[in-house]
């Protein structure tokens, strides 16, 4: 997928939850969010690419993790986890949407999946940490319901990107 696709195009998207198997997905979808937009994301390509297979499985087996599919190519991921120091929380990491599908609402729908997950496995709140400097994927959190905290704090990786952390109250 190039990006130079019209959205109107007739898309059969589908999602499902990754496997350990499912590795490579993982991979190419983790190369495409951090070599695309380095800044969003705490992590970078070239630290993960030295990943092996095993700690790639164990990556996924660590998270639930969903992916959507426009036909049989991967395009978008986002990943729930344990959120350290809150109990009553779980994380949305490594969302991220390929640049065609933005405005589609796979975003939405990737988002919507980790909420659903977080609340059956008890969770009263979804957070996040997001660069305080890119305003669209706020934009986007706002759009499905999270609200920024007063919460801040440094990306480990560069001090000089600040996030802020955004929840959703899952009670509701």
């Amino acid at each position: 997928m190039n990006g130079n696709e019209p959205l109107n195009k007739v898309r059969q998207v589908h999602y499902r939850a990754l496997l350990p198997d499912d590795h490579l997905i993982f991979a190419s979808l983790r190369q495409a969010a951090l070599t695309g937009e380095p800044d969003a994301f705490g992590a970078t390509w070239a630290l993960e690419s030295q990943r092996s297979e095993d700690e790639w499985r164990g990556f996924i087996a660590n998270r639930t993790i969903f992916v959507a599919f426009d036909g049989t190519e991967a395009v978008g991921i986002a990943a729930g986890g344990d959120r350290e120091a809150r109990p009553d929380a779980r994380g949305l990491y490594s969302m991220w949407v390929h640049p065609s599908m933005r405005g589609t609402g796979v975003s939405a729908r990737l988002i919507a999946l980790v909420e659903d997950w977080a609340r059956t496995s008890g969770a009263t709140y979804l957070a996040l940490d997001v660069v305080t400097h890119l305003e669209h994927p706020r934009a986007l959190y706002r759009r499905c319901g999270f609200v920024e905290t007063s919460r801040f704090s440094m990306m480990q990786r560069d001090p000089s990107i600040s996030l802020v952390e955004m929840q959703k109250d899952l009670r509701s």
